[in-house]
């Protein structure tokens, strides 16, 4: 949530359990002493007159949020960061403290990090050639700049190395730029930057693209995403159960998931990288980031033809078409394995062939009757456009959308024959953001300093 300046009385209500993301959101928007009322947690399964009840209880308190400016009390000051010093009897020690003392403020995401000292945060420095101040991104819902230091040292508490910095810089501002990014880090809902990575950056440091691309046993992949993750806690001010009210969670939000596309197959099928088709150039070092939730379905495909995989791929999509229409999500984020990929090649497709047939077959095989799907999404149905609402009950609708553009088609992986479709929110929040990577002038030495142990992966089998 955000606030603008409020020019007219305003009052917000929360229950007692968002009070805390409630306050912080306000002052990051510049209104921290904006009127609330807040009643307990929850609403849900409650009589009418038990809530009438309680609006009735904080009713004084209505009148005084709207009676008052919201300037009436002074905004407090955050204090400045200040230098933490933990002495021990050896490193191992230190290391101990320092482990526990963020346990217990609250920063970190509960495994151990690792410190970061003046000299690690210099190290890591060496990975931009962008002033230490400057200011990468107003994080939420605290409202602190993160500045490149601050996302060095977050660097350096992931187990990042400095070849790593040019990528999380450019994360960061790219999800900076997603519609929903800063919200999905508070919403009650599991929820997780997915990133991919385009170019030659990811063979050198060593981004996996292949077997268990979106899974453990790499260091980029893992650090990457942990440093983005920590930026969030540590700048944004992210605390679960208190400002990060996510019901359930999910184990992508310790690392996120990061991956690279794997670009020796897509030169092999002569199919274009990601980065490619949403326009930039060949040689280009991209990452695109979206904030995921809900994670990921396993499509398991056994054929040979391009028509009948296509089938298939339609079938098993089209299973998901009632939740499509739950949450109007437009379209999908489609992650073939290169076994896939290779047999639609052979067949004549290409990625933008692929795209576009998701795109008019989807919407158009899995239609409902509006007037039923109204009674059975009661909660979701407001979500569709004003298209949709002003349709006759009878008319069919799709959760689908028929724009190319909204079908997101990823090469990624190893030997075998699954693939993965990923969940797409609603259609505000279904769009990736890509930002150039922007590699130091050192960047030779900055690889060598960074001294990257590249993992040795089977080729695959053609």
């Amino acid at each position: 949530m955000k606030f603008e300046k409020l020019s007219v009385p305003t009052a917000v209500h929360t229950t007692n359990r968002f009070k805390a993301l409630l306050k912080a959101e306000a002052k990051a928007s510049g209104v921290p002493n904006i009127g609330m009322w807040v009643t307990p947690h929850p609403t849900v399964g409650k009589t009418m007159a038990e809530l009438r009840k309680e609006a009735e209880d904080v009713f004084d308190s209505i009148v005084e949020a709207l009676t008052r400016g919201t300037d009436s009390e002074s905004e407090e000051q955050e204090a400045p960061g200040e230098r933490i010093t933990i002495a021990g009897d050896d490193y191992a020690d230190v290391y101990d403290k320092f482990n526990k003392m963020f346990m217990k403020e609250r920063w970190g995401d509960g495994l151990p990090l690792v410190p970061p000292t003046e000299e690690k945060i210099q190290w890591m420095l060496q990975g931009t050639d962008r002033s230490p101040d400057d200011v990468v991104s107003e994080t939420r819902p605290s409202g602190r700049a993160a500045t490149i230091k601050a996302v060095a040292i977050n660097a350096v508490m992931a187990g990042a190395v400095p070849a790593y910095l040019p990528v999380i810089i450019a994360a960061l501002e790219a999800w900076d730029a997603c519609d929903w990014g800063w919200g999905s880090v508070t919403t009650t809902s599991p929820a997780a930057p997915l990133m991919v990575v385009n170019g030659g950056i990811s063979k050198e440091i060593d981004i996996n693209s292949k077997s268990n691309a979106t899974g453990y046993g790499w260091r980029a992949n893992a650090t990457i995403g942990r440093a983005l993750e920590l930026i969030f806690n540590t700048v944004g001010g992210t605390i679960p159960g208190y400002t990060d009210m996510s019901i359930m969670g999910c184990s992508s939000t310790i690392t996120s998931t990061v991956m690279a596309e794997n670009e020796d197959v897509l030169d092999d099928l002569g199919w274009q990288k990601y980065s490619e088709m949403i326009g930039f150039s060949a040689g280009e070092n991209v990452v695109s980031v979206v904030p995921a939730y809900w994670g990921f379905e396993e499509i398991w495909i056994k054929t040979n033809t391009a028509d009948e995989l296509l089938e298939c791929l339609i079938w098993e999509l089209g299973n998901r078409g009632r939740e499509a229409i739950m949450d109007w999500i437009g379209g999908t984020w489609l992650i073939l394995c290169p076994e896939h990929a290779k047999i639609l090649a052979n067949g004549g497709w290409s990625k933008e062939r692929v795209r576009r047939y998701l795109a008019n077959a989807l919407p158009n095989y899995y239609r409902y009757p509006k007037g039923k799907l109204r009674k059975i999404f009661k909660d979701a149905y407001p979500r569709a456009s004003q298209t949709v609402m002003d349709l006759p009950d009878n008319a069919l609708v799709s959760g689908y959308s028929v724009k190319e553009s909204d079908y997101k088609i990823f090469v990624v992986g190893g030997p075998g024959n699954e693939s993965q479709n990923w969940r797409v929110g609603a259609p505000y929040e279904n769009e990736f953001a890509s930002r150039k990577i922007t590699l130091p002038k050192n960047w030779k030495k900055v690889l060598e300093a960074s001294d990257i142990m590249t993992m040795l992966m089977p080729k695959l089998p053609w």
